[in-house]
């Protein structure tokens, strides 16, 4: 009954629910073990920089990747 008085009242259907789908694989989800002195680096950085410690994470290995 929702959906159709949505597409009545708006002309469209209704958003979808949940977490959004990702427009492009460039992610995986992973799950490691990190130093709490490592973790604790990582989420200081974070806030320093005002990004996600996951982030700094990722830069961190990327940029000694390469």
């Amino acid at each position: 009954m929702f959906r159709k008085a949505y597409e009545n009242t708006f002309g469209e259907k209704p958003p979808r629910r949940g977490r959004p789908l990702k427009g492009d694989e460039k992610y995986r989800d992973i799950h490691i073990k990190l130093h709490p002195k490592a973790l604790h680096w990582a989420r200081t950085e974070a806030k320093r920089l005002g990004i996600g410690y996951q982030t700094v994470i990722n830069r961190t290995l990327l940029h000694h990747a390469a």
